[in-house]
């Protein structure tokens, strides 16, 4: 025998009051921050014909000038982007290892280059742009210097970061064995973080080969 069961529908909560003053003040400023910036929406009617002065040479570029100008520099921003990610992608293995409580037991030397990698991702790009430039004039050799410090800085991050998940098993069993810490590292830990590494060192350089702001 089934029981009867009777189903309470909730009433509707009503309206919060604050909604009948959250309304009419929202109008009231905005209608005030209109007049401060002085809008007119007639003015505006009357200037969007002004729009062609853009658009025009939006929907027609000037392909012959665009491509006398911009193709020598682009190749050269090219081979910047991939000099750089390749160089500093390789500084960045082994301070990734040191900078790693996973690979590097000693306290001080974790430290020292866990701090230097989080000061260098720290720092923005430009102002390593800006020294450089400053250093060395302006330039190729710059904007290699400059990104060389980005890439260094994010790869260090990511490589760092996948050491201290890899399994500690394989070290454990190294260490057992008598190997050093640096045939420990080679044999045990690098084989676990090669493939992440190369996938990451390849999407760093690709960023960077199409951020094209990063490029001096």
């Amino acid at each position: 025998m089934m029981n009867n069961i009777t189903t309470t529908i909730p009433k509707k909560p009503y309206p919060s009051p604050l909604i009948y003053i959250g309304i009419p003040a929202g109008v009231f400023f905005s209608n005030f921050a209109f007049k401060q910036i002085g809008f007119n929406l007639e003015d505006f009617k009357t200037n969007l014909n002004n729009r062609y002065i853009v658009t025009d040479p939006l929907f027609n570029p000037k392909w012959e000038w665009a491509i006398e100008n911009t193709a020598q520099p682009l190749i050269e921003t090219i081979q910047i982007a991939i000099l750089a990610s390749l160089i500093g992608c390789f500084v960045a293995l082994p301070i990734s290892f040191f900078a790693s409580k996973t690979t590097n037991p000693a306290i001080l030397s974790f430290v020292f280059n866990k701090s230097f990698l989080n000061l260098i991702r720290t720092i923005p790009d430009l102002f390593w742009g800006m020294l450089f430039v400053a250093a060395v004039s302006q330039g190729p050799f710059a904007g290699v210097l400059a990104l060389t410090m980005f890439s260094m800085a994010i790869m260090g991050k990511l490589l760092s970061e996948t050491i201290d998940a890899i399994d500690p098993g394989p070290l454990e069993a190294a260490r057992a064995t008598g190997a050093s810490q640096q045939q420990t590292v080679f044999s045990s830990a690098l084989p676990q973080v090669c493939l992440l590494y190369t996938s990451d060192a390849a999407d760093e350089g690709l960023g960077v080969d199409l951020g094209g702001r990063r490029i001096i």
